[in-house]
Formats: structure tokens, sequence, C-alpha cells
């Protein structure tokens, strides 16, 4: 049986209310694509935690309610113990992503990082499949992706590429998505943009990562981090995230670095990812912020 001949609609009708009603979509549009994409097409197999803690996968044809849930789905298990080492990072956060790239109709968006195809899937289903490009690093991964893709009303550009390198040959364009963390941000995929274009990064500061929002701006990128939905609360006395990725950006590193940054930002009025900026020059210079890019306290990243 096809999997679109499964009565998968309402699941996806209802899947987008939510995501509306959570307050992570509110534009018409992003909505009417998440009820018309067909999930379980781009994530058809996962697994869920046994009451033993052991992992049990299931087809999500079987289960349309767990895949056409706002919540992620752990897709890939660890070969060496059975851990989840790879999960669906969640339609929530999907949808809150793509309201903070701003989309408008006639937008041209490349996605840097394909993963399962649904978010190309849905981006194309917004702004139409000749709009999207979407790079992916393993060119098997790809076939196994357009396989799905075929099976969506509107097809994006999927390239096997270098993810680093952009897709030169289709921009400039006007938005730019990276799905998974990275240590920087490469200036081929500014070069890419469009003028006054805007890109979404989670940029990885040694394993503690914010996600900032970009916006070329002259011979320069320049945005601010983004207060992320959803946040893990904190155990008694753990530092929050934001204070670990500051100590990551001081150099030189050593025992302690999480204690005097979690001090200096309690001293500076704790200030939440939002007061935080980034600019990214050409030379491969990273400088991050807070509250204006020529004020007291800044930081800055060599070029990897």
């Amino acid at each position: 049986m096809n999997a679109l001949d499964l009565d998968w609609k309402p699941y996806a009708g209802r899947f987008a209310a939510s995501l509306a009603e959570g307050g992570e979509l509110s534009s018409a549009g992003l909505r009417e694509a998440f009820a018309a994409v067909a999930r379980h097409v781009f994530v058809p197999r996962a697994y869920r935690q046994d009451a033993d803690g052991g992992w049990t996968p299931f087809d999500t044809v079987d289960d349309l309610r767990s895949v056409y849930s706002p919540e992620g789905l752990v897709t890939e298990l660890s070969r060496a113990d059975g851990s989840p080492i790879v999960s669906d990072p969640g339609p929530r956060l999907l949808a809150w992503a793509l309201e903070m790239l701003e989309l408008s109709d006639g937008h041209r968006v490349l996605e840097i990082g394909t993963g399962t195809g649904y978010t190309a899937a849905v981006l194309a289903h917004r702004l139409g499949g000749g709009q999207v490009f979407s790079t992916e690093l393993s060119a098997d991964v790809v076939k196994v992706i357009l396989k799905r893709l075929a099976l969506a009303e509107a097809i994006p550009t999927v390239v096997a590429a270098a993810l680093e390198h952009g897709l030169a040959e289709h921009g400039p364009y006007d938005r730019l998505l990276v799905s998974r963390p990275v240590s920087a941000v490469p200036w081929a995929w500014a070069s890419q943009l469009a003028p006054g274009g805007a890109m979404l990064v989670p940029l990885d500061v040694g394993g503690a990562s914010g996600r900032v929002r970009l916006t070329l701006d002259g011979d320069s990128l320049q945005g601010r981090f983004l207060s992320e939905p959803g946040a893990a609360a904190l155990e008694d006395g753990e530092e929050p995230a934001i204070v670990k990725f500051l100590a990551l950006l001081q150099l030189p590193r050593g025992t302690g670095m999480v204690q005097r940054a979690g001090s200096r930002w309690r001293t500076i009025g704790s200030p939440g990812w939002e007061r935080f900026g980034l600019t990214v020059l050409p030379d491969g210079f990273h400088r991050v912020w807070l509250d204006d890019p020529d004020g007291d306290f800044r930081w800055t990243l060599p070029p990897n």
C-alpha cells in the first residue's frame, strides 16, 4: 500500500492546528504547509522507549498519532550501546525556526543539511518547488530523500554537496536555513545571499550552541541570537546554556571557566540570548557582543 493511501490528512490538520495553538506557527501559509505535507513519508521509522529503558523500533505508518505530534522522534540508535544518537528535532522547533526566517511569497531559500527531507518539503509547499534548494553531504542519502520527495505535491531541488560550500549555481537566495550546528559561518553562505537576505544558524562553540539570525549588511553578516522555545529546565546548581556558551568563548580555556563565566554573566545583569549578537566578517572572524556591536562586552573568535 502506498504511504499516501492512509487517512493521514486529519492527523496532519490537527497537528498544524496544535502548532498554531502553541504559538509556534502564526502565518497562514506555513500552517497550510504543515497540514499538507505527509510527515510519515519523511520519517518512516522511529524508536520508542520501553518501560525497562530500552528502545523498540516502529513504523510510523502504524502510529500516525506519534509522527503527527509536535514533539521530536528518536530516529537512530548508537551501534555501540543502543542509546539514541539521532533525534528528529521536532516540528515545534522547526515551525518556530521557519517563522523566524520571515518567509514571503517569491522568496528563494537554500537549506544547508536536508536531513529527512521533511523541512524541504514544507518549504516547497509554502514557496513552490522551484524556489527551494537543499544540500546534503551524502549522495546515497540524497537518493533516499528524492524518492520520498517524489510523493510530495511540490518538489524542491536537492543536491549532494559539501555543506560549507552552499549552492552558488542556484543563488542568490533571500533566506538560508542551516539545519545542524556549525562551529563557524562560512563566508560562502553570505556571498550567496541576495542584498538584505537573512540566514538562521545554530552556532556551536565547543559543544555549547545558540541559534542566531544573521542579515547581510554590506560587507558583513550581523544579527542577534534567539531564545528557542521549549528550553530544558535547569537542574539545581546548573548554569544556563548561555553561560556555557560564554565560557567557551574565553581564551585561553581552563578549569573553572564555567564558574568564572557565570559570575561575570550575573555581574552584567544575567542577560538572555536575545541581548547577544554576532558579527561575521569576510576574513572569517566572528565577534559575539552584548547589546551593541561596538559596546564594552565583545568576544572574538578567530577563523577556523
